[in-house]
């Protein structure tokens, strides 16, 4: 199995562990984390969001959702 499909059962597993317990922060976390590898800067941004509420005195959570927030450099070519 490919690298993505990993990260597609992960993904699926995480997702179904947030509706079992949604206030859990490091389930949004890994959420966001997922997202985040595989290009989706938005859903990374709203996974990392919840966390970042959840527990503010956490720099990790704190991080993640505004690095996510910060708009990307783009790059000009020559």
């Amino acid at each position: 199995m490919s690298f993505l499909g990993k990260q597609e059962e992960a993904l699926a597993a995480f997702e179904k562990g947030k509706q079992i317990n949604p206030k859990d922060a490091d389930v949004s976390f890994e959420i966001g984390k997922i997202r985040l590898q595989k290009g989706d800067r938005d859903g990374a941004r709203a996974a990392f969001r919840k966390p970042s509420k959840l527990d503010p005195s956490d720099t990790d959570y704190k991080r993640a959702f505004v690095g996510t927030s910060a708009p990307q450099e783009s790059r000009k070519k020559n």
